[in-house]
C-alpha cells in the first residue's frame, strides 16, 4: 500500500482532532447522565448543551478539514488535474476582468500587475486562489460544493444526503449565532429549542464524514497523478 500523500497530513491532524473532541463531549454527556440517573428519560438542558458543543465541533472540524486540504493540495493537483486546472483559469480571467468576486477588491490591472511583477507568477496566482477559496467560512451547501469542485472531486454524501446536510447546518447556525434561544416562546414554555442526542449524533458523524470522504477522495487523486 502506497504512503499517503503530505499534501493532506495537515487535514488528517485536523479531522482526528474534531473527532476526539466530538467523542469526549459525547462520553462527558453519557457520564452526567448516568450520575443523575436519567440514562432513559429525555435530556437536560446542561446535557444538551453538552450535545449541542458536539455538533459544533463537529461543523468546525469539517470547516477546518477542508481548508487545509486546500491549502495543502490545490497547488499540485492544479499542475497535474484538468478539472484544477479550469478552476484555477477560471479564477484568474475573472480577476484580470476585474471580478469584485476577488478578496483582494483591486482592479483587473493591478491584480495581473501584482501576479507578473511578484518572483514566482504562479506560485503568486495559487496562493491568491487558496485565499479566495479560503477566506469565510465552509460551512453551507454552497460552499462545500464550491470547494468541492475546486478539488476536481465528487463528494457522494452531500449529494445522497442534501436534505439533511441543510438541516445540520441550518441547526448549527442557530446554536451558533441564536444558542438555540426559541424567541417566540410563549411565557413560562422552554425558550430553547430541544434536541435529541440521537438526533444531533447523526448531524455530528455526517460532517465528520464528509470531512473524511474529501480527505479520502483527494489522496486518490493524487495518488493517481503520481502514477
Amino acid at each position: 500500500m502506497p504512503p499517503m500523500p503530505k499534501e493532506t497530513d495537515r487535514a488528517e491532524v485536523v479531522l482526528k482532532q474534531a473527532n476526539l473532541s466530538v467523542k469526549h463531549f459525547r462520553n462527558a454527556c453519557l457520564t452526567v447522565r448516568a450520575q443523575r440517573g436519567g440514562s432513559m428519560g429525555p435530556p437536560t438542558v446542561g446535557e444538551q448543551d453538552l450535545i449541542r458543543a458536539s455538533l459544533i465541533f463537529a461543523a468546525a472540524g469539517l470547516d477546518s478539514t477542508i481548508k487545509e486540504l486546500i491549502k495543502g493540495s490545490i497547488k499540485s493537483l492544479a499542475e497535474n488535474d484538468t478539472l484544477v486546472q479550469k478552476g484555477l483559469e477560471t479564477y484568474a480571467t475573472r480577476q484580470i476582468k476585474d471580478d469584485k468576486d476577488g478578496l483582494s477588491g483591486k482592479n483587473g490591472a493591478s491584480f495581473l500587475a501584482k501576479i507578473l511583477v511578484s518572483t514566482s507568477p504562479y506560485e503568486q496566482l495559487v496562493e491568491n486562489y487558496t485565499r479566495w477559496l479560503t477566506g469565510s467560512s465552509l460551512q453551507s451547501l454552497d460552499e462545500l460544493f464550491k470547494a468541492s469542485n475546486a478539488l476536481g472531486i465528487t463528494i457522494s454524501l452531500i449529494n445522497d444526503k442534501n436534505k439533511e446536510l441543510k438541516e445540520a447546518f441550518d441547526v448549527r447556525n442557530k446554536i451558533i449565532h441564536e444558542l438555540d434561544i426559541k424567541f417566540d416562546a410563549v411565557h413560562g414554555s422552554k425558550n430553547r429549542n430541544s434536541r435529541t442526542k440521537d438526533k444531533l449524533d447523526c448531524m455530528s458523524d455526517l460532517f465528520l464524514g464528509i470531512a473524511e470522504e474529501f480527505i479520502k477522495a483527494v489522496n486518490k487523486k493524487i495518488l493517481k497523478n503520481v502514477k
